[in-house]
């Protein structure tokens, strides 16, 4: 077997390489849930800001239908299944009339960096379960213990509570870990690039990003990047740092006692004026009145 060549910053891996990269893998879970849906679950009554996921995502049916798109592909999420999708993945949702599913987000950074393993494989995998039950009990072991959003917690997860989340979610992963290994030799190069400039992005959301810049960082054409980008994502890679952007924000106000200038600071704004009118052009409302909603504070109609 041959070993890892490195080409710059970047690596074609072989089996054993990919096998060492899985062992070193460090799981940080973020949330996970049992929800029933019905059919105002469509991507088009989302919030666009919401739509960038940073996470990996399982959708385990339990019972109904729903129904998924990736790259052209349709999936019918349905019962018996297990569906991966990767982080940033632009999937758009439906559900006919209900759909009863666990569902939970996490990472998998590969050793050392904030590079999620999924990244790199860069598709939507469907996998049927054999043992419907034992799958049940798996979510079982996540939800108990992530039932809300890991930035919403206000305890940390105790030591053998996390082990055994994390244990969990490795044997629900273990199918897509063997897929993984199995299409090693079709890595795409850009995909390893594209994964690289998401994770400068999320250590950089508070300088100032042009598209010149983020494209030295990959060593592309700054206009390839931005072709290679919008046809990966759906969106502009402006856009897609905006979103992010935005979706700090929104984190901040509800979690923090933070002034709106010190977080339109943290998201690189040049000025609270240009990050009031950025936050109300992604969420409808200005950022003192989001967080007057989150917070329950009804004082009247937004001016």
């Amino acid at each position: 077997m041959s070993k890892a060549r490195k080409t710059g910053i970047f690596y074609r891996f072989g089996i054993k390489e990919m096998i060492d990269i899985i062992r070193k893998a460090k799981i940080v879970m973020e949330v996970a849930r049992k929800q029933e849906l019905d059919s105002f679950w469509q991507t088009r009554n989302f919030n666009p800001v919401r739509l960038v996921i940073p996470f990996t995502r399982l959708y385990f049916p339990l019972s109904g239908e729903g129904y998924m798109m990736y790259s052209g592909k349709q999936y019918h999420l349905r019962p018996g299944s297990l569906f991966l999708i990767p982080p940033y993945a632009p999937v758009e949702v439906s559900c006919p009339e209900r759909l009863v599913k666990y569902w939970t987000h996490f990472n998998v950074f590969m050793a050392d960096s904030e590079v999620d393993l999924f990244n790199i494989a860069d598709t939507v995998n469907e996998l049927p379960v054999p043992d419907v039950k034992e799958y049940c009990i798996l979510f079982e072991h996540l939800t108990k213990w992530y039932p809300t959003s890991h930035s919403e917690k206000y305890y940390k997860v105790p030591p053998l509570a996390e082990f055994e989340a994390q244990s969990a979610l490795h044997l629900l992963l273990e199918p897509f870990y063997e897929n993984i290994l199995s299409n090693t030799k079709n890595l795409d190069r850009s995909n390893l690039r594209l994964v690289k400039l998401l994770n400068y992005i999320e250590k950089n959301l508070d300088r100032e990003l042009t598209l010149k810049q983020l494209a030295a960082i990959v060593h592309l054409n700054p206009t390839y990047l931005s072709n290679l980008f919008s046809e990966k994502f759906g969106i502009s890679l402006i856009q897609y740092c905006n979103n992010r952007r935005i979706v700090r924000a929104t984190d901040l106000l509800i979690h923090t006692d933070y002034s709106i200038e010190e977080i339109a600071w943290r998201q690189g704004a040049e000025s609270t004026a240009a990050f009031s009118r950025l936050f109300k052009r992604h969420v409808g409302c200005s950022p003192v009145r989001f967080r007057q909603l989150k917070q329950g504070r009804n004082t009247g109609p937004e001016s």
